[in-house]
C-alpha cells in the first residue's frame, strides 16, 4: 500500500510540476508578446473576385494598408498596376483565353512578390538598407523569370 501512495504522490507531484512549468511558460510568452510589435495583414479588398476576370491595363488597384507609409503605398500600387498591365498584355495576345497553367503561374508570382514587397516594407521601416537592396534584387529576378515563363506558357496556349 505504501508503494502505491508513493507512486500516486510522485505522479501528482510530477503533474503539478509540469502544469506549473506550462503555466509559467504561457505567462512568459504572453508577457513577451506584449512588448513585440504585431504585424496584421489585411485581406485584399477584391479577394472574392473571380480568378478568370482580367482587369484592364489602366485599372487602379485598391490596396489594404497594413501600417504602410505613403511611399510604400505608392510603390506597391505602382508595382501592382505595372504587373497587371504586363499580365493582361501578355496573356491576351491574339485574343487567347487564359489557361490553367498561366493562372497558376500568375497566382504563384503574386504570392511571392507580395511576400517580397512586405519584407521590403519591414526592412525599410527598420532602416536596414542592405536588406532592402537584397529584396529589390530578388524582386527583379522574380519578375524576369515570370516574364519569360508567362511568355513561354502563352506560346503553348491554344488559340
Amino acid at each position: 500500500m505504501q508503494t502505491s501512495k508513493r507512486i500516486r504522490f510522485s505522479r501528482s507531484a510530477a503533474l503539478g510540476l509540469l502544469s506549473g512549468t506550462v503555466l509559467f511558460g504561457f505567462a512568459a510568452v504572453a508577457q513577451g508578446q506584449l512588448q513585440r510589435p504585431r504585424i496584421v495583414l489585411q485581406p485584399h479588398a477584391s479577394a472574392s473576385a473571380s480568378a478568370s476576370t482580367a482587369a484592364p491595363a489602366t485599372a487602379t488597384t485598391t490596396i489594404a494598408s497594413a501600417g504602410q507609409t505613403s511611399d510604400q503605398k505608392i510603390r506597391l500600387s505602382q508595382y501592382v498596376d505595372k504587373t497587371n498591365s504586363f499580365v493582361h498584355s501578355t496573356v491576351h495576345v491574339g485574343g487567347k483565353a487564359v489557361t490553367d497553367d498561366e493562372r497558376k503561374a500568375i497566382s504563384e508570382h503574386w504570392r511571392l512578390s507580395m511576400r517580397l514587397l512586405r519584407c521590403r516594407d519591414l526592412a525599410s521601416n527598420v532602416g536596414d538598407q542592405a536588406s532592402v537592396a537584397e529584396v529589390d534584387a530578388d524582386l527583379a529576378t522574380l519578375d524576369a523569370k515570370f516574364d519569360t515563363n508567362l511568355k513561354a506558357l502563352n506560346a503553348k496556349a491554344p488559340k
